[in-house]
């Protein structure tokens, strides 16, 4: 990298010779995929000052935003055409990125990798191009994702060569066959991504994944199973990562979670529960855009669905708490949700006998019941709504028949020419960010008050929280898993059908209705889909609902 920026970008755009630079900056991100697995795993500050995202990212401390650098700051200075009144700024990023490579090579001098560091790092590349580098994450104007996958994937077979001692000729045969399908097929728009991950990514990461399993430190914690072969399915993510309580989830205290979950008294007049508002029948939501808050009035934001609600590392929609315990917490305490206290609900349960027993029998305890009992136990619950079981997961693991050829075309347009996937990220496909999901993302869309798209929602978000230019009307990236029975859609309810999301999308957004929306975060242009692939969109969606999880529908008839 070092090289194109000294002998060929920085001269070029210096010298005004704008029908190379083009030509240069795509080598430079070309160059970038070949140290990519490397440079994430070992040095992933140093990464994200060469490639990261082109957003301010804020301190929340102080409420102070750092501006972003790198080559995706650079791409909309030069892509489609170089205009020379960004050669000041075009030149600051070069100079910028000339320093950050430099500090970096004299890191790498000293690393000393070892052989099981290196199959960690190749085991997340792998799952970085399949979540974000065919999805376009990083080459939103260029369309050069398919392309730069290839070199990524080439880096892992070069990585490869480097660990001798576990050469394996079955690892550079599949992974040859990956490499020469996307080499062949550089289309973005028209790239086949079921396809190629069924016949050609998925073999090769499977045998990656056993690979690194055999040198997994014991006590080694990741958002994903160790175990796991495959990206789709309930066995993919392991959910112990997600639970920050020390007692973890066990069937006895889930079932005392159950218990207080269906509990009226754990509302101020003792007129509603958790399940009144987030119905199992209806995949836990209720299907209204905004349910009635306690005092009879509508709440400010629509009810999400808990099924998977896991596996997020923040919750509600402006990502104020940090665990499913806080979550828990906030409701019961929230004067227009439960209007409650949660120490005065304790004295209220610890009237109840049986309930006291039981209590002090789950936690092996005799202290009377307390606010974190109640908290482990509803969160404990919650992480047993695990679905991850619908037909698009049947077909991803090779039953052809489970969804219908117009899901699958779907599939391949939300992964691609529409730019689902680089905020829903596979396979939550929500803001879960890949490849270690470790953290949740928030974006900027520009939602409407209502479907009459007049004018743009009030709502701040994150911004009522950290009054950061960056975060005003952001809102937590939701999953579209079970969407099609979860609606309304949008964090106020504000459209009723997936035909009315996609129509909102497809026009590029607020922006793209005319609203004044400076830090939009999604696409302002049309997305130029036409009613079949939007309708086609839909079908992908429809076929990513849950099985739902047989206790919920169970105590759900009970109760």
């Amino acid at each position: 990298m070092q090289s194109i920026i000294d002998d060929q970008l920085l001269p070029a755009v210096e010298r005004g010779k704008s029908d190379s630079i083009l030509f240069y900056y795509l080598s430079l991100r070309n160059e970038y995929k070949g140290i990519e697995a490397g440079m994430e795993y070992f040095m992933p500050a140093t990464s994200k000052a060469l490639n990261g995202a082109p957003i301010p990212e804020v301190e929340l401390e102080g409420n102070t935003e750092v501006e972003p650098t790198g080559l995706q700051v650079m791409e909309p200075f030069i892509f489609p055409v170089y205009d020379t009144a960004n050669k000041i700024q075009l030149l600051s990023e070069i100079r910028k990125m000339r320093s950050v490579l430099l500090r970096a090579n004299q890191i790498w001098e000293v690393q000393l990798p070892t052989v099981a560091q290196y199959w960690d790092a190749l085991y997340y590349e792998m799952i970085r191009v399949v979540t974000m580098g065919i999805a376009g994450f990083d080459t939103p104007g260029t369309g050069t994702g398919i392309k730069e996958s290839s070199f990524a994937l080439q880096t892992v077979n070069n990585y490869l060569q480097i660990i001798e001692q576990h050469k394996n000729t079955r690892i550079d045969m599949l992974l040859g066959k990956a490499i020469e399908y996307l080499n062949k097929n550089t289309g973005f728009n028209t790239f086949d991504r079921a396809l190629f991950i069924r016949r050609y990514w998925q073999p090769a990461f499977a045998v990656i994944a056993s690979e690194r399993l055999k040198l997994l430190e014991a006590n080694s914690r990741s958002a994903i199973s160790k175990n796991a072969t495959g990206i789709f399915g309930n066995q993919f993510f392991d959910a112990s990562f997600f639970t920050s309580d020390s007692m973890g989830t066990n069937s006895q205290l889930a079932a005392l979670g159950e218990k207080l979950f269906y509990d009226t008294r754990l509302s101020f007049d003792g007129s509603r529960s958790c399940a009144s508002c987030h119905q199992p029948e209806l995949y836990f939501t209720d299907n209204k855009k905004l349910s009635d808050n306690i005092h009879g009035t509508p709440l400010s934001r629509n009810t999400p669905s808990l099924l998977n609600t896991v596996f997020q590392t923040n919750y509600f929609w402006d990502l104020r708490a940090l665990n499913l315990e806080m979550q828990a917490k906030f409701v019961v305490d929230n004067q227009f949700e439960m209007h409650g206290s949660l120490k005065e609900v304790c004295k209220l349960l610890n009237k109840d006998a049986s309930l006291n027993a039981e209590v002090k029998k789950v936690f092996g305890t005799n202290e009377a019941i307390n606010e974190t009992h109640i908290m482990q136990a509803l969160a404990s619950y919650q992480r047993t709504l695990i679905g991850f079981n619908s037909p698009f997961d049947a077909y991803m693991n090779g039953k052809d028949n489970a969804i219908t050829g117009d899901a699958i075309e779907g599939f391949n347009l939300f992964m691609g020419k529409a730019k689902c996937g680089s905020c829903h990220f596979m396979p939550a496909f929500s803001g879960l960010v890949p490849p270690h999901f470790d953290r949740m993302e928030s974006e900027v869309i520009g939602t409407p008050a209502t479907a009459a798209n007049a004018e743009m929602d009030k709502d701040k978000g994150r911004g009522e929280l950290f009054p950061a230019p960056t975060y005003m009307h952001a809102f937590k990236t939701p999953t579209v898993r079970n969407a099609a029975v979860t609606f309304p859609y949008m964090h106020n309810g504000a459209y009723n059908s997936l035909d009315e999301v996609m129509e909102f999308y497809n026009k590029g957004g607020g922006v793209g209705l005319g609203y004044e929306v400076l830090n939009q975060t999604l696409p302002f242009d049309s997305l130029g889909l036409n009613n079949r692939e939007k309708k086609q969109i839909v079908a992908f969606i429809e076929s990513l609902t849950d099985q739902l999880p047989k206790q919920a529908l169970s105590s759900a008839k009970r109760n």
